[in-house]
């Protein structure tokens, strides 16, 4: 493992106090994503998530996947609200990079919002992000997982 470990956009919803023991079966999973979707409903309104310490990515970028080399059927991310305190951000120049090992989705370290013509934006996922060496250096032996799949 090097870099960073992505546990992944969630659509919103997907979100967990604890990482699961075991895999979940599906009735646990929608109770999750359900759970997920009602503890996110205050990021709707982007100023909550600016009070609760949530920054945009100093780029402004919408992130879109045909420009970060992948398919470009793939789609957009959105703008990318971080919180420095959960990723445990050591520098953000070129390269993102940290100490953090958050995996709480309840209370997740990025947030991801859709531009809108109007200017709006909307909430459409959330997401967690370890840094590899940091998660290493505190004692874990295998990549952090959620609702039995493993982060990339």
């Amino acid at each position: 493992m090097s870099g960073i470990l992505r546990g992944g956009v969630l659509a919103i919803g997907l979100a967990a106090a604890a990482l699961p023991a075991a895999p979940l079966v599906a009735d646990d999973t929608e109770a999750m994503i359900e759970t997920l979707r009602t503890a996110m409903q205050r990021f709707e309104d982007i100023n909550v998530a600016l009070a609760e310490g949530y920054v945009p990515d100093p780029s402004g970028e919408c992130v879109k996947a045909g420009a970060h080399g992948l398919p470009p059927e793939l789609g957009h991310m959105g703008i990318h609200y971080l919180r420095p305190d959960l990723l445990g951000l050591t520098t953000t120049e070129l390269r993102v990079n940290g100490n953090g090992t958050h995996t709480d989705f309840m209370t997740p370290a990025i947030l991801l919002y859709e531009p809108q013509a109007d200017g709006a934006m909307v909430l459409v996922g959330i997401e967690n992000l370890v840094f590899a060496r940091a998660w290493q250096e505190a004692g874990h032996s295998e990549p952090p997982s959620f609702l039995g799949r493993r982060w990339d």
